[in-house]
């Protein structure tokens, strides 16, 4: 019984350094414009973005497809207008929608990314 005891925290401990240790399969990149003004759920510790180009981002989250919403969010909140927003029947965490903004638009994808993330791509 005494051996549980001592067990229990070296398991406790493995997990938390697993879990500090995300690292998915990307070389990180700045976050340039249009992008950085539109103050996208990016910039801690469970986010990479990959990608930065005039009419393209890409970042991975640590997490599932729900992180799609905090993009939602952030460009309804600057005006963005949603249409065709779908989840896959196929395969729940691929999620989709379109925006629009005057004669601005921008397609969003999420969907599975090395497991146990998510990669959130915008185009313009």
């Amino acid at each position: 019984m005494k051996m549980r005891f001592h067990f229990l925290p070296l398991l406790l401990l493995a997990l938390l350094v697993t879990a500090c240790s995300w690292k998915p399969n990307v070389t990180a990149e700045s976050v340039t414009e249009p992008w950085a003004s539109m103050k996208l759920p990016v910039g801690n510790e469970t986010s990479i973005v990959f990608r930065s180009e005039p009419n393209e981002f890409r970042a991975v989250h640590k997490g599932d497809a729900q992180v799609a919403s905090g993009y939602v969010d952030t460009l309804k909140a600057q005006g963005w207008e949603m249409s065709d927003f779908k989840t896959s029947q196929e395969d729940s965490a691929l999620v989709t929608a379109d925006f629009s903004k005057d004669s601005e638009k921008i397609a969003l994808r999420a969907y599975k990314f090395d497991g146990s993330s998510t990669a959130v791509v915008l185009e313009k």
